[in-house]
């Protein structure tokens, strides 16, 4: 990594989250909302929403692959402790494009597929490198002062499912490791209340090969 100056700034996390196609926080204060997915809410449940945005707008598995599919990561609101579910294609994932899903009016539809994912940021996991050449500070250079940030291996957990039947089809555990090198981020936000992280994730070639029997297989 080259000396130019990367600044981490402290920030606190303030506003709403919007995605194109839906509302994204499906655990409001004080009431229960329909979640944009039926994704269950914790990686380590098997419970999946009776009815969701979703359910008008799938496909039957069936005929030949790839399937379309949409990635959805479920993760908790740092600023409100609501549950989100955010969609996204599975090309900005990195994943194959021939796997999106075909969008209309800023939704997907005809969705066959859908992959839940939970990312996990885990404080006690161990360091596997650092990223230098960060500026801490809020832009003042007087106060300035160069800082090393810890790299973070996440293990994250994916759970694919049929979009009709809400059907499991796999569920699996990655974990990014010191041997798959990684890029260190131009920035790093970060809770004032909390120490810099950089998370490394799993690469998307090895998320892909665990799910493409299942994503282009023929039914």
């Amino acid at each position: 990594m080259s000396d130019r100056a990367r600044q981490a700034v402290g920030l606190l996390i303030v506003g709403a989250v919007v995605v194109a196609g839906g509302v994204l926080a499906v655990r409001g204060i004080g009431h229960l909302t329909r979640p944009a997915v039926f994704c269950p809410e914790a990686s380590v449940s098997d419970q999946v929403a009776g009815s969701s945005d979703l359910d008008e707008r799938t496909a039957d598995y069936t005929g030949h692959g790839p399937h379309s599919l949409e990635r959805y990561e479920v993760s908790t609101s740092s600023r409100t402790g609501d549950l989100v579910m955010e969609p996204t294609k599975p090309s900005a994932g990195e994943l194959p494009a021939t796997w999106d899903a075909k969008y209309e009016g800023g939704e997907a539809v005809d969705v066959q597929l859908v992959l839940c994912v939970y990312p996990g940021q885990n404080a006690d996991v161990a360091t596997i490198g650092t990223c230098d050449g960060y500026t801490a500070g809020r832009g003042d250079s007087s106060r300035a002062e160069k800082i090393s940030v810890p790299a973070k291996a996440a293990t994250v957990t994916y759970r694919l499912y049929e979009a009709t039947t809400k059907h499991l089809l796999t569920k699996f555990d990655l974990a990014a490791t010191a041997g798959d090198g990684w890029d260190c981020p131009e920035a790093v936000t970060y809770l004032a209340s909390m120490d810099p992280t950089v998370w490394i994730f799993p690469k998307p070639a090895a998320v892909a090969a665990r799910l493409r029997p299942l994503v282009e297989a023929s039914r």
